[in-house]
């Protein structure tokens, strides 16, 4: 988990700026060892990108706190654009009304190139998205 904290990292609000961040902790993460890098995601595809170069490992975003299921599937759809390999999700998956509805739109996403409307369709997730 190579999360970019602490007093100077940049607004989570400037994507550009926070996935520099992210890319500096992806790349320490590599330097270090690890096997794969899970991170958080940068706020757009466009950003994200640079996190995902800054490493040679595979990169899983987090799932953050639990969000709209568009919400979650927009981001989840803009890793996977970057080149992200999947995600590391717990909460936005197991504290929804229907994880299992959840967990097979975010794999249509990842597995499928489904976008976020099909795989809520697909889903049955048409009340929240």
């Amino acid at each position: 988990m190579t999360y970019a904290r602490g007093p100077d990292i940049s607004d989570q609000s400037d994507p550009e700026a926070y996935a520099e961040d992210l890319g500096h902790a992806a790349r320490l993460g590599e330097e270090l060892g690890a096997d794969l890098i899970k991170t958080s995601y940068s706020g757009d595809a466009e950003s994200f990108e640079r996190v995902v170069e800054s490493t040679r490992l595979p990169v899983l975003i987090a799932g953050g706190s639990r969000g709209t299921d568009r919400e979650t599937l927009s981001m989840v759809r803009g890793a996977m654009d970057a080149g992200a390999d999947g995600v590391s999700m717990g909460r936005s998956l197991f504290q929804h009304g229907t994880p299992e509805a959840i967990a097979e739109a975010v794999a249509a996403v990842i597995h499928d190139d489904a976008t976020p409307d099909e795989a809520a369709d697909l889903a049955g997730l048409t009340a929240e998205v």
